[in-house]
Order: C-alpha cells, then structure tokens, then sequence
C-alpha cells in the first residue's frame, strides 16, 4: 500500500515476484478488508466485493473538507471500494444499491461498450487510483439507467471523481467534475424525491458547498438558507450548523451583502 493510501496491483516480473506480490495483497486484504457476498442483478453472476474494516479506517480532515467535503486518510480509503463491478458484465453501482435495477436489458445491451471501454481492469482485489476511475466511470454509464435516482447517484459519483482528482493532483479536472456534480444535485433537487429528511438537509447544503466552488455565492447563500429552515433542522444540529458558518464565511469574505 502506498504513503498515499493508495493500493497497488501486481505488475511485471519474474513468476517469484508474482506471486510474492499476490501473496502481499491478500495478505493486506484478508488483515484489513472484509468480503461481501454480491449476485449481480444483470448477469445474476456471483462474486465478492471488498470493503475496508471500520477499525483501519483513519480520516483527516483539512481545509477541504470545508469546501467540497473533500477527506483524506490514513491506510484504505473507503471511498476507492464504495463502487461494486461486476466482473462478467461490467454493470457497477454503490454496494448501498447494487441490486436496484429497473432497466436489465438497457445494462445488457450496453455490456459490449463497458467491456471494450475498461473490460482491461480487474476490480476484485486492492484498487490503485486507476482502477477507483473505472469503477467511477462505469457506475456514472451504469446510472444512466436509473430510473429513480439518476441524477442523485451520478452526482454523488462525479462528487467523488473529483475528490478522486483531488488526491492524485489532477486538479483542472476537480473544477470541471464538481461543476458537473452541481448541475447534476440541481436536476436531483428538482426532479427526484429524497429517500429521508436527512437526505433532503443533506441535499442542500452540498449544493451550498458546491455553488461556492462553481463561483455562484448567491446560489450557496440560498442553499444554506434553505438548510438551516428545514423544518426539522433541529433534529440536525450539526447540519444547520456547518451551513451557517459556510453562510457567515461567505459574508465575511464580502462575496455576499
């Protein structure tokens, strides 16, 4: 595993070295992994997803987190394995709703495009950053098929592409993917249902964050208002309260009257 957190895969080399570096990766899985189960809904292939113990997960949360809710951490990332890929038709989504397809055949017939575009990675195992793309990149195809959530889910998805980007410097591409999360958390407000209250003051006050980051300060000032008078905000304190310091951030700054 790499300073970083990320996780290298088996490279080139002398059948020795193969196998030792196979013989380490399933070392560290099986010291900081557990195995989920998973049938895929599409294919109905069986296989197992991976997903770091709680106890090795170590966050540290700088400046970032303020902005974009970006977190790094000490040893796995969780967010690298929050993406199951099927390993025989390539259909991906978060383990949270794996099995929530409403459009089989769409994702079977799209199978041979997701093979010939990232059918070269293999997912089971440690993730290096760029397997974590593909898997990202499969679950935004994967989503277009969504009936419900659609919007919410790629959103989250292209939310994560850029804390991807984030971490491994590529940060032209953290503008470009947050602003894409902001239209698509915009279309989710407008068009879909929150599954809970919790998702709904969530909801909005990521669409504060990302309206700062976008360079639309009034939007965010609206986004926070909205928050902090949920009507059940006050079940969410620390929610109202993030949004009202990013509001007073905001004035401080002279960015609003």
């Amino acid at each position: 595993m790499g300073d970083d957190g990320s996780t290298s895969l088996p490279g080139t080399g002398t059948l020795r070295e193969v196998l030792l570096r196979r013989f380490e990766e399933q070392k560290v899985i099986s010291e900081q992994f557990v195995p989920q189960d998973l049938t895929c809904p599409v294919c109905r292939s069986r296989f197992q997803a991976i997903q770091p113990k709680s106890t090795v997960v170590r966050p540290r949360r700088g400046e970032e987190y303020n902005r974009f809710l970006y977190t790094e951490y000490d040893g796995p990332n969780p967010n690298h394995y929050s993406v199951a890929v099927c390993p025989t038709c390539l259909y991906a989504a978060y383990t949270r709703d794996f099995e929530d397809v409403a459009a089989k055949q769409a994702l079977l017939n799209d199978m041979p495009a997701r093979r010939e575009r990232l059918g070269e990675f293999k997912f089971a195992g440690l993730r290096d950053h760029a397997t974590v793309q593909a898997s990202y990149e499969l679950a935004l195809r994967c989503y277009e098929h969504h009936r419900r959530s659609r919007y919410g889910l790629q959103a989250a998805v292209l939310l994560q592409m850029a804390w991807l980007a984030q971490e491994t410097g590529r940060l032209d591409e953290v503008e470009a993917y947050l602003a894409q999360a902001y239209a698509n958390y915009q279309r989710a407000y407008a068009q879909e249902k929150a599954t809970s209250v919790e998702g709904e003051i969530r909801l909005t006050y990521i669409l504060g964050l990302l309206a700062v980051q976008v360079g639309t300060p009034d939007e965010a000032v609206r986004w926070f208002e909205e928050t902090t008078r949920h009507p059940e905000i006050g079940k969410h304190p620390e929610m109202g309260r993030r949004a009202r310091e990013r509001w007073h951030e905001l004035r401080h700054a002279g960015q609003v009257v």
